[in-house]
Protein backbone atom coordinates (compact mmCIF):
# COMPACT_ATOMS: atom_id res chain seq x y z
CA UNK A 1 0.00 0.00 0.00
CA UNK A 2 0.75 3.62 -0.83
CA UNK A 3 1.68 6.18 1.99
CA UNK A 4 -1.33 8.19 0.74
CA UNK A 5 -3.45 5.05 1.59
CA UNK A 6 -1.93 4.64 5.01
CA UNK A 7 -2.30 8.09 5.64
CA UNK A 8 -6.06 7.55 4.71
CA UNK A 9 -6.57 4.62 6.62
CA UNK A 10 -4.78 6.08 9.70
CA UNK A 11 -7.37 8.89 10.08
CA UNK A 12 -10.25 6.70 9.43
CA UNK A 13 -9.17 4.47 11.89
CA UNK A 14 -8.39 7.44 14.96
CA UNK A 15 -11.63 8.56 13.88
CA UNK A 16 -13.36 5.33 14.57
CA UNK A 17 -11.94 5.32 18.03
CA UNK A 18 -12.89 8.80 18.70
CA UNK A 19 -9.86 11.07 18.68
CA UNK A 20 -10.32 14.53 17.43
CA UNK A 21 -6.64 15.48 17.88
CA UNK A 22 -3.67 14.19 16.13
CA UNK A 23 -0.44 14.73 15.16
CA UNK A 24 0.53 12.13 12.18
CA UNK A 25 4.43 11.68 11.82
CA UNK A 26 6.14 10.55 8.31
CA UNK A 27 10.08 10.09 7.53
CA UNK A 28 9.25 11.47 4.15
CA UNK A 29 9.48 15.27 4.14
CA UNK A 30 7.77 15.11 0.38
CA UNK A 31 4.29 13.41 2.05
CA UNK A 32 4.85 16.07 5.19
CA UNK A 33 4.72 18.68 2.24
CA UNK A 34 2.16 17.25 -0.21
CA UNK A 35 -0.13 17.02 3.31
CA UNK A 36 0.65 20.46 4.43
CA UNK A 37 -0.65 22.24 0.82
CA UNK A 38 3.06 23.23 0.74
CA UNK A 39 3.70 20.88 -2.01
CA UNK A 40 1.31 19.86 -5.28
CA UNK A 41 1.70 16.51 -6.54
CA UNK A 42 -1.00 15.35 -9.29
CA UNK A 43 -0.24 11.94 -9.26
CA UNK A 44 -1.58 11.32 -5.54
CA UNK A 45 -4.35 14.09 -6.11
CA UNK A 46 -7.31 12.07 -5.07
CA UNK A 47 -5.73 10.96 -2.13
CA UNK A 48 -4.47 13.65 -0.88
CA UNK A 49 -8.13 15.61 -1.76
CA UNK A 50 -10.07 12.63 0.63
CA UNK A 51 -7.25 12.88 3.06
CA UNK A 52 -8.16 16.80 3.35
CA UNK A 53 -11.75 16.02 3.29
CA UNK A 54 -11.34 13.25 6.79
CA UNK A 55 -9.07 15.74 8.26
CA UNK A 56 -11.16 18.85 8.20
CA UNK A 57 -13.40 16.39 10.45
CA UNK A 58 -11.16 16.44 13.30
CA UNK A 59 -10.91 19.54 15.82
CA UNK A 60 -6.50 19.56 15.25
CA UNK A 61 -4.35 17.52 12.72
CA UNK A 62 -1.00 18.01 12.89
CA UNK A 63 1.60 16.52 10.18
CA UNK A 64 5.27 16.12 11.58
CA UNK A 65 8.64 15.37 9.89
CA UNK A 66 10.80 12.69 11.87
CA UNK A 67 14.07 11.72 11.15
CA UNK A 68 14.12 8.11 10.27
CA UNK A 69 17.08 7.33 12.64
CA UNK A 70 14.20 8.55 15.45
CA UNK A 71 11.62 5.73 13.38
CA UNK A 72 12.79 2.62 14.17
CA UNK A 73 9.55 1.23 15.04
CA UNK A 74 7.32 2.42 12.13
CA UNK A 75 10.05 0.97 9.67
CA UNK A 76 10.24 -2.38 11.75
CA UNK A 77 6.46 -2.69 11.53
CA UNK A 78 6.46 -2.45 7.81
CA UNK A 79 9.25 -4.29 6.85
CA UNK A 80 8.13 -7.57 9.47
CA UNK A 81 4.77 -7.87 8.26
CA UNK A 82 4.68 -11.59 7.93
CA UNK A 83 1.27 -11.94 6.00
CA UNK A 84 1.87 -8.86 4.12
CA UNK A 85 -1.72 -7.15 3.96
CA UNK A 86 -1.58 -3.52 3.85
CA UNK A 87 -3.43 -2.92 7.45
CA UNK A 88 -2.54 -5.10 10.42
CA UNK A 89 -3.95 -4.42 13.87
CA UNK A 90 -1.90 -5.76 16.99
CA UNK A 91 -3.81 -5.63 20.28
CA UNK A 92 -0.47 -5.57 22.11
CA UNK A 93 3.13 -4.32 21.76
CA UNK A 94 5.04 -6.94 19.50
CA UNK A 95 7.96 -8.55 21.30
CA UNK A 96 10.59 -7.26 18.07
CA UNK A 97 9.51 -3.85 19.14
CA UNK A 98 9.59 -2.69 22.61
CA UNK A 99 13.69 -2.05 22.19
CA UNK A 100 13.00 -0.27 19.50
CA UNK A 101 10.47 1.57 20.53
CA UNK A 102 12.58 2.79 23.85
CA UNK A 103 15.65 4.14 21.53
CA UNK A 104 12.78 5.62 19.28
CA UNK A 105 11.36 7.75 23.18
CA UNK A 106 14.86 8.51 23.68
CA UNK A 107 15.81 9.89 20.45
CA UNK A 108 13.15 11.87 19.93
CA UNK A 109 13.49 13.39 23.51
CA UNK A 110 17.29 14.25 23.49
CA UNK A 111 16.66 17.26 21.22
Amino acid sequence: MNLEGDALMALQHCWSLGYRKIIMETDCRTAKEILQDNKLNFQVYNWTKNIREWSKKFEEVEYRWINRRSNKVADKLATSNPTQTPFLFHYYVPNNITTLLQEDYVLSHSN
